[in-house]
């Protein structure tokens, strides 16, 4: 299965019951089947990466600029990146 939505991957989170070891590979699981798919960018958006300082400002400053913007593709616009933000 697969978890195209954020209410999807917190559901599939919190039916986890394991411990351990065993919760380890569980987590390790459920991530890889997180959406990696940004919403809301056009097929032919460029994908930017970021990380660090950019001068004296850090670059999710920027990239916070780029937000609405649906040329640009970054990790923030996806599922996977809502499920971390969330828990």
């Amino acid at each position: 299965m697969s978890y195209s939505t954020l209410d999807q991957a917190k559901a599939a989170l919190a039916s986890l019951t394991s411990t351990g070891d065993a919760l380890k590979a569980d987590l390790i699981n459920l991530v890889k089947q997180v959406s990696v798919q940004a919403q809301g960018v056009s097929a032919n958006a460029t994908t930017v990466l970021y990380s660090g300082m950019v001068g004296d400002l850090h670059s999710s400053n920027i990239i916070d600029s780029m937000a609405r913007d649906s040329s640009v593709r970054t990790v923030d616009k996806t599922v996977a990146a809502d499920l971390l933000k969330s828990t």
